[in-house]
């Protein structure tokens, strides 16, 4: 039962990293067309 919550706590970490790159990637690419 610990592991799989761990694992799961780790999965949702994971995937939470990743929303936030791409969170960065939209902003920058939005900063960057504001630029020009």
């Amino acid at each position: 039962m610990g592991k799989s919550l761990v694992q799961e706590l780790v999965i949702k970490a994971k995937h939470c990293e990743g929303l936030e790159q791409i969170n960065l990637i939209v902003v920058s690419n939005n900063n960057t067309r504001m630029i020009t």
